[in-house]
């Protein structure tokens, strides 16, 4: 048997250079084709081995955790839980990355993989708008959430009247302060901690400089109520520029009235105490401005010589802080100030009170009404013939109405024939008689669209009791009569219903006066 010859002194040379260098033939192949290559080789030497996302799925449920005091606290916001991930993450590893990559890559596929049911949020961008109803959905995390829960089958609201209520309008009776906030998507937050109803405060999402509009509101509102502003902003120059404009008269703007500003936070004491220097962020360029313009704007705006030196290379952001400590920050603030629950003065006391014992009473005789239309057939009522191609008509001729505010026309007008039902310009009436209609038909249009809309109305002292009762009523308890269209009982309603009517009648004089 003959053996292999062996290898010559220059073959066995090339053959171990070969496997020695196969590895690093490869890897500056792959660089020759991609320059990201040659970057992760690299970061791969110099920076060890773990990467960014193995780091942030060891420490993102802490991270979570940590934001929303272990889950009584919601929602998170995304850049909540980026501020908290962002030291334990470095604690790990060296590489480097951005916010957009957290919250955008990272945060959601952590949430996904896993199959949990976090509630994180992100602000909003963009609007939905319904035809119609008019109804606008900003889209963001939590009011899509809502809208898409809403959905169902139509609804048809019968009319009725809602349980007795206060309508205010403005801060009278309902809030004494206003707070601000540099801000947006803490609504939730507020809304679980019921923050603004403890304190009866009211809630203004300032993001940004703050507009010409949002100034005259503050001014008006705060300055003719005598409301205190308490604002939150990020602990950086374009948050003491905010807090600034707020106070002082502008090139756009003039406050008419002196208005007080209660800085709730940031400021570099509130830094310390919740311990966020660990989150600070570097500063923000200062583009064209020296240092010393932007240490003077500072200053102007109350920082502290101590604030200015630490703003001069570190910021730090309200998101920063957690749900737990934002609650607290500004609770703080609030008892410091003596911000109290609203009790008006003695005589819109007495006031509500008989109002609310009078709604009561007429409570007491609609409920009797309500008895006796829970006993009528719906199937009596007549359809008009054609229905459908009376609908599409009305639509041709009024292509901007839906079909239902079409379909309340054709019903507002039951007690004509059914086969006359129609335009109200086509049945020859007089000018008088097709005008009176036409107010009429609006009138249950609207009604119909504030139905869709959720909409229903509120007792007050000037509600017109006579008219809510007809609308319970319904048509199968009054008619049109022939003398100039008014309303008037039918003949088969009893004598019970008439009795009823006229209780109605003597309420509301008495509720009017």
């Amino acid at each position: 048997m003959s053996k292999k010859p062996l290898p010559s002194l220059a073959e066995a040379v090339a053959k171990a250079t070969t496997g020695v260098t196969k590895t690093w033939t490869t890897q500056r192949k792959k660089e020759e084709r991609r320059p990201s290559a040659r970057a992760f080789r690299y970061v791969s030497m110099n920076y060890g081995q773990m990467w960014v996302k193995d780091a942030a799925e060891q420490i993102m449920e802490e991270a979570y955790n940590k934001v929303t005091a272990d889950g009584t606290l919601l929602p998170a916001q995304a850049r909540q839980v980026m501020y908290q991930a962002r030291p334990l993450i470095k604690a790990l590893t060296s590489r480097s990355w951005n916010d957009d990559y957290f919250t955008q890559k990272l945060l959601p596929d952590y949430i996904k993989e896993n199959d949990l049911d976090w509630d994180v949020v992100y602000k909003d961008r963009g609007t939905f708008t319904e035809p119609h109803t008019r109804k606008t959905v900003p889209l963001g995390t939590i009011k899509v959430r809502n809208y898409l829960g809403a959905f169902g089958e139509p609804e048809f609201l019968n009319p009725e009247i809602t349980n007795p209520e206060l309508e205010t309008r403005g801060p009278g009776c309902r809030f004494g302060a206003v707070l601000g906030i540099e801000k947006e998507g803490f609504n939730g937050l507020f809304e679980q901690s019921q923050l603004l109803e403890r304190f009866d405060i009211g809630l203004a999402s300032i993001v940004g400089q703050s507009t010409t509009s949002a100034r005259r509101l503050i001014d008006e509102m705060c300055g003719d109520h005598g409301m205190k502003l308490f604002f939150v902003h990020d602990f950086d120059v374009a948050g003491f520029e905010i807090i600034g404009t707020l106070r002082r008269d502008t090139r756009r703007y003039e406050f008419v009235n002196d208005i007080e500003v209660v800085e709730v936070g940031l400021r570099l004491d509130d830094v310390r105490h919740y311990n966020l220097e660990q989150f600070a962020e570097p500063a923000a360029k200062k583009g064209r401005k020296s240092w010393r313009a932007v240490r003077n704007t500072l200053m102007d705006n109350g920082a502290t010589a101590e604030e200015c030196e630490f703003l001069s290379t570190r910021r730090v952001e309200i998101n920063a802080l957690s749900n737990a400590q934002l609650i607290d920050m500004i609770e703080r603030k609030l008892r410091e100030h003596r911000i109290e629950k609203i009790v008006p003065d003695d005589e819109m006391l007495a006031k509500a009170y008989r109002f609310f014992v009078k709604a009561k009473k007429l409570e007491g005789a609609l409920d009797k009404f309500k008895e006796d239309l829970e006993d009528e057939d719906d199937d009596d009522l007549v359809i008009p013939r054609g229905l459908r191609n009376k609908v599409k008509a009305l639509l041709k001729k009024s292509p901007h109405s839906p079909w239902d505010a079409v379909v309340a026309r054709l019903a507002g007008r039951s007690d004509l024939d059914p086969d006359d039902a129609g335009d109200p310009e086509e049945d020859g009436a007089s000018k008088k008689r097709v005008a009176r209609a036409q107010r009429k038909n609006k009138r249950l249009a609207d009604r119909q669209q504030r139905q869709i809309k959720g909409d229903k109305p509120r007792i007050s002292s000037a509600v017109d009791l006579e008219k809510a009762v007809t609308d319970v009523l319904g048509p199968d308890f009054m008619k049109i009569g022939p003398k100039r269209g008014r309303l008037e009982p039918k003949k088969q309603v009893s004598q019970r219903g008439r009795a009823a009517l006229k209780s109605a009648a003597l309420i509301r004089r008495g509720v009017s006066h």
